[in-house]
């Protein structure tokens, strides 16, 4: 990889970092939708033997840990305005539990990855790092990604430990990511 790409790397890191020490609106799509489908991306991608079936359970109380450790500083700032379904709209701002648990999902699917293939490759670890960057910045390059049953299920595992944990933080949040009602729309 050459100069130029290693800064871009840098500047994208620091872009999802700063993201995390900024007041950002929620959104159901973040906070349900992705995590849905990582959960069965997950489902779909297992071989379900012994081995992975023990893996598996390991991984999940760690990306458990993960979720539950990247809410701790979490805060939520309801707002007076709602959003086009009458959903009120809330920001929070995630501070460094949220980097770090991101950085510790990244480190806890390379572990797995190297522990899986007996290699480890500096230049493989820093394209994927770029991978994840990018998928963090926009958001639609998650779907149809061809990963590793294993990384499906630490993903959607510690975003689906972080979304209950704030929905418990604040109700605000539920009502902020809740099913818009589609009957209102009808009557129209």
């Amino acid at each position: 990889m050459g100069i130029l790409l290693y800064l871009l790397l840098i500047y994208g890191v620091f872009r999802v970092a700063r993201k995390s020490f900024q007041f950002e609106k929620i959104s159901r799509f973040e906070l349900v939708t992705i995590p849905a489908y990582s959960a069965l991306m997950f489902v779909l991608s297992m071989r379900w033997d012994g081995n992975n079936v023990l893996l598996l359970i390991g991984l999940m109380v760690i990306a458990a840990l993960i979720g539950w450790f990247q809410s701790l500083k979490v805060i939520v700032q309801p707002t007076d305005q709602t959003d086009k379904h009458g959903r009120p709209i809330v920001k929070v701002k995630q501070g460094w539990p949220y980097v770090v648990g991101w950085l510790l999902v990244f480190a806890l699917g390379v572990a797995v990855e190297v522990w899986h293939t007996g290699q480890f490759e500096l230049v493989e670890i820093l394209k994927e790092l770029g991978h994840e960057v990018r998928e963090d910045l926009f958001l639609f390059l998650k779907f149809g990604d061809d990963y590793a049953w294993y990384l499906w299920a630490v993903a959607a595992t510690a975003s689906i430990t972080y979304t209950w944990l704030l929905r418990r933080k604040d109700q605000a949040v539920s009502a902020a990511i809740r099913r818009p009602d589609r009957s209102k729309n009808k009557s129209k």
